[in-house]
């Protein structure tokens, strides 16, 4: 890992604040990434340099490209993909950060498809891995080291190409809770200190390049197999958001049948399902079909 003197905007989000301190001073103790990790960072660069070229040829304005910052006082830096002119107040200019992402996350996140959403339709998204949860807090120290109230996050779906762009606005009481965190790090930084360690998570603490240093007891034991396979992770994390949606299934289908055993109708049409009630056991059976746009029979 190579020198890190301040806090990265990029990481300031994180779940861990000692991870943060460790990246300031003991960067030349971190494990080395995987070469599948690093095939991905490079991928991401590719998507965004694609992404870049695309809005030139959309006509969008970019004003700045790889755009570098700091702010002293906090030790922040930041490293800005673009700024863009806003075409309805086109005197107003924008930081821009483009992520790619595989289909399932961005489809977790544009749940109707490309086109343009606000921060807090699709909040709840980016709550659902550790380098999501790092997105808003970046976005908001861009804004805060650009000065303005807004900024643009454009997800790729990097094996489609399709794009949605999410609108985030400046949460001011969230970006002094960031500033104040890059305070404490400061203040542990010059200390030499550490903050105090998170209950262990594995999404964070199993692939945390400090793990060793911060945890050695996990390491040293037999039990546990670090493991990073990216298409065995999405596979997982589509089985997780499926138990969910089966979950919430089973609860409906439960209280549409509870509904329907009230009826006196034996059939009933609701407006292009059919509901039939049949005998089972000691008791009534429902079984639903669909039966489309204007198909369902006269009863």
């Amino acid at each position: 890992m190579t020198p890190c003197h301040c806090n990265r905007a990029s990481a300031l989000g994180g779940d861990c604040e000692r991870q943060l301190v460790y990246m300031r001073t003991a960067w030349q103790a971190a494990a080395p990434i995987s070469v599948e990790l690093e095939l991905l960072f490079e991928e991401g660069r590719h998507q965004e340099e694609a992404v870049l070229r695309d809005l030139d040829r959309a006509g969008v304005r970019v004003m700045e490209q790889q755009v570098s910052l700091s702010w002293e006082q906090f030790e922040i830096s930041g490293h800005l993909d673009a700024v863009v002119i806003e075409e309805e107040e086109p005197h107003r200019a924008l930081p821009l950060e483009i992520k790619s992402m595989s289909p399932h996350i961005w489809d977790t996140i544009a749940h109707r498809g490309p086109g343009v959403y606000k921060w807090e339709e699709v909040a709840p998204a980016f709550t659902r891995k550790p380098w999501l949860r790092k997105y808003f807090a970046q976005l908001q120290l861009y804004c805060l080291l650009k000065g303005t109230e807004q900024a643009i996050l454009l997800a790729k779906n990097k094996v489609t190409g399709q794009m949605a762009q999410i609108d985030v606005t400046l949460d001011l009481a969230y970006a002094e809770e960031l500033l104040q965190r890059a305070q404490r790090i400061n203040t542990h930084v010059r200390a030499g200190t550490l903050p105090d360690r998170i209950p262990y998570d594995p999404d964070v603490c199993g692939k945390c390049a400090w793990v060793h240093l911060c945890r050695p007891e996990i390491q040293g034991g037999d039990p546990v197999a670090f493991l990073e396979d990216a298409q065995i992770e999405e596979r997982l994390d589509r089985r997780a958001a499926l138990q969910e949606a089966y979950a919430e299934y089973e609860d409906l289908d439960a209280e549409v049948k509870a509904w329907a055993k009230t009826k006196d109708a034996s059939t009933i049409a609701v407006g292009d399902w059919l509901l039939v009630k049949r005998p089972h056991g000691k008791g009534v059976r429902v079984d639903i079909s669909y039966v489309g746009p204007g198909r369902c029979p006269a009863v």
